[in-house]
């Protein structure tokens, strides 16, 4: 059974993932009407900018030939320290310089 499953998800994986955007364009226009918006879409890429750029950074080191399993913490402190900077009062700029000090430390 097991064994069925893996060549079937190894030679159709591709067909059946367009099988599901195709799927999921296929939903009619009043089931979708908050989806695909212009907010919508906003909050996907400002929620996705934080992961892009650690996505970049690990990529630098394992080009490099090493790896780093702590960048994801490094992430979450830094922007839970940033956060709660934020709801004390302090500046954008406070923070940023905060925050980036805070990754530098970590980083060290």
């Amino acid at each position: 059974m097991k064994d069925t499953a893996k060549k079937v998800l190894a030679k159709g994986g591709p067909f059946i993932g367009l099988i599901l955007v195709i799927v999921l364009f296929s939903i009619p226009n009043e089931t979708r009407e908050f989806f695909l918006t212009y907010n919508n879409f906003k909050i996907i890429f400002t929620q996705t900018v934080i992961v892009a750029i650690g996505a970049l950074g690990m990529t630098m080191i394992i080009v490099s030939g090493g790896i780093d399993l702590s960048v994801g913490s490094s992430i979450a402190l830094t922007s839970v320290a940033g956060a709660m900077l934020i709801q004390r009062g302090w500046g954008a700029a406070a923070v940023l310089l905060a925050t980036v000090g805070t990754g530098a430390f970590i980083g060290l």
